[in-house]
């Protein structure tokens, strides 16, 4: 009862509950329209008592409140389950029972709680739900003076009409907001699954390519045959290629050719060399 009596005085809590929060506002103003609109008037003309207007207008005006107040992101499932449920049970002898349409808003009733709750609550609230209308069948059958009857045929038809429809609006906007969520979700994680196949395939390309590098790596570092005279490299094809050559295959390196200090002396001493050879034979 503390748990209940909490959620009575607290807005909805926790995480996740955008898609809640969104069927909350659809069904408070569906609510609202329903039963200012729509039942109000038809319960007029059928020459209902004025009881059932009475509680049909507290339940639209409540139901606007709620709708005003779930556009600041609070709402409270519980109050809106506990006002229909009133309401309900209020009208129930007024409009004849269940020979009424009051039967039928009990369907939307369980769809609502199914939706909204979870674990011991949702089977608490069911619990209560079930034992409500039969609890209600039962008085009737025990006490029928209780039962305010239609005035006529045509009044009961369209108290049932009136009642199949708007009872069925409910049921089709809590079951739409619920499968079109469903579908959304569907969608998102169809993308979500192309994107990943996408990255995977340009992870698996990006492995393959350091894959082969560093199998060049390894090619470098090996142990490398190479010519003690012309220093040149045998690849494996049996192919001798010099060693700019080479190293310029296997990686990315480029050769630019120049002299160092002791081969540019070397080379100058063999100039000189060849110079003084020419001169004296002239």
């Amino acid at each position: 009862m503390k748990s209940i009596m909490q959620e009575l005085n607290n807005p909805h809590p926790g995480v996740g509950t955008e898609v809640e929060l969104r069927l909350y506002r659809i069904l408070t103003f569906t609510v609202t329209i329903l039963s200012l609109f729509v039942a109000m008037p038809s319960n007029y003309l059928q020459h209902l008592p004025v009881q059932v207007n009475v509680a049909t207008a507290m339940l639209g005006f409540a139901s606007a409140l709620l709708y005003l107040i779930a556009g600041q992101k609070r709402m409270y499932p519980t109050v809106f389950f506990f006002l229909i449920l009133l309401t309900l049970n209020y009208i129930w002898y007024y409009n004849a029972g269940s020979t009424g349409s009051v039967p039928y808003y009990f369907f939307a009733e369980i769809i609502y709680l199914v939706f909204f709750f979870r674990g011991w609550k949702r089977i608490l609230f069911m619990t209560i739900v079930l034992a409500n209308v039969t609890l209600l069948m039962l008085s009737e059958l025990w006490n029928p003076g209780l039962l305010v009857s239609f005035l006529s045929q045509g009044d009961r038809m369209a108290d049932q009409i009136v009642g199949f429809l708007t009872s069925g609006v409910a049921c089709y906007v809590l079951l739409w907001v619920l499968v079109s969520t469903y579908d959304g979700e569907h969608e998102r994680r169809r993308l979500l699954n192309r994107e990943l196949a996408e990255v995977l395939e340009i992870n698996l390309q990006k492995t393959a390519d350091l894959e082969q590098s560093i199998a060049e790596i390894k090619t470098l570092r090996g142990l490398l045959p190479i010519c003690a005279s012309c220093k040149k490299i045998r690849d494996d094809y049996g192919l001798w290629t010099r060693v700019e050559e080479y190293i310029s295959k296997h990686t990315e390196a480029e050769f630019s050719h120049g002299l160092c200090p002791d081969c540019f002396n070397l080379e100058i001493e063999h100039l000189n060399a060849l110079d003084r050879q020419i001169g004296s034979k002239i």
